[in-house]
């Protein structure tokens, strides 16, 4: 076995998507980037409004979305999506 095949792969080996929710546009922006690089498929929104239509338009492996936004915040967000679709795991982050 080569030293470059023993690595192991960090990547997922199906592509899983991933919905980044947050206010900040630089918070989005630096998440997307560091999953896009570990192989994720990520799309960005930067209100609950607009995520709750795009989980409407598009299927999501999982959400990650900031807790404290303007309008809703993301505990109400996440309370939304568990009641709509409780096989989406959800997961709240702060700076």
């Amino acid at each position: 076995m080569s030293e470059d095949s023993a690595k192991k792969d960090s990547s997922p080996k199906a592509q899983i998507t991933v919905l980044v929710v947050d206010d900040d546009v630089s918070m989005c922006e630096m998440l997307q980037g560091a999953l896009e690089r570990r192989g994720y498929d990520v799309t960005t929104s930067q209100n609950a409004d607009q995520a709750l239509q795009l989980l409407q338009d598009k299927d999501f492996d999982v959400v990650a979305t900031d807790l404290n936004m303007k309008g809703m915040s993301g505990i109400d967000l996440c309370r939304r999506i568990v009641a709509n679709r409780d096989d989406i795991p959800v997961v709240v982050i702060t700076a």
